[in-house]
């Protein structure tokens, strides 16, 4: 019986994962149709770097995705934000923030909002370029991300992808029987609708059955 609970528990948190995993990726695709790409046009490029960056650092694919989804968004362009993705991990682990705060730090800067990086030593003149940013950024966080890698951190963000691709092969066996449960529940409002009396008849019954298994 635990066994069993384990592994429905497992198959549960597998099709989560994966269905998290596709959410983040409809996000990202759609802050990238809004700076006229998309993801599948960009999916190689973009998977490319963050498994370099997840094997050598502590920042997993989802968690990258979201980090790029918001330089994307809040940098308002495609062209570059690889680059700034890969600034923000060594941002986030040298200034010691998550990488969803140091993503929307470095979006703003690029947006043209570089006051806030002051605070971390980095002072640039009005109207720095996406270029002098990264440059300044990069010299002093540089490979923080890396040094800072933490092998079961690591071991944990390889076993989560394990997890998503186990719930990427259970996810459609799901959805048919999430399609099949939805039109057994119509069937049964139909029917009751269409049988009021007789549904009363076995709500009473099926109360007290229940209240005698309670005795």
């Amino acid at each position: 019986t635990a066994l069993g609970a384990g592994i429905t528990a497992l198959g549960v948190s597998a099709v989560k994962s994966s269905l998290d995993q596709q959410v983040g990726i409809a996000r990202l695709n759609q802050s990238l149709v809004n700076v006229g790409t998309s993801y599948d046009a960009q999916a190689a490029a973009i998977e490319r770097v963050i498994e370099a960056q997840q094997r050598k650092t502590n920042f997993g694919d989802e968690d990258q995705r979201a980090a790029l989804q918001k330089l994307v968004t809040i940098g308002g362009k495609w062209e570059g934000s690889l680059e700034a993705l890969q600034v923000a991990t060594d941002l986030a682990a040298g200034a010691g923030m998550d990488l969803n705060a140091a993503s929307l730090l470095l979006g703003k800067a690029i947006a043209g909002e570089t006051s806030s990086l002051s605070r971390y030593g980095i002072v640039l003149e009005k109207g720095a370029t996406q270029t002098e940013i990264m440059a300044a950024l990069t010299k002093q966080f540089g490979g923080a991300a890396e040094a800072a890698a933490d092998p079961m951190t690591q071991m944990r963000n390889r076993l989560g992808d394990l997890v998503q691709v186990m719930g990427d092969m259970l996810l459609p066996a799901v959805e048919r029987l999430a399609i099949l449960a939805e039109k057994m529940t119509r069937r049964m409002i139909a029917w009751t609708d269409a049988h009021p009396a007789l549904t009363k008849v076995l709500a009473i019954v099926v109360g007290a059955l229940g209240a005698l298994a309670l005795v």
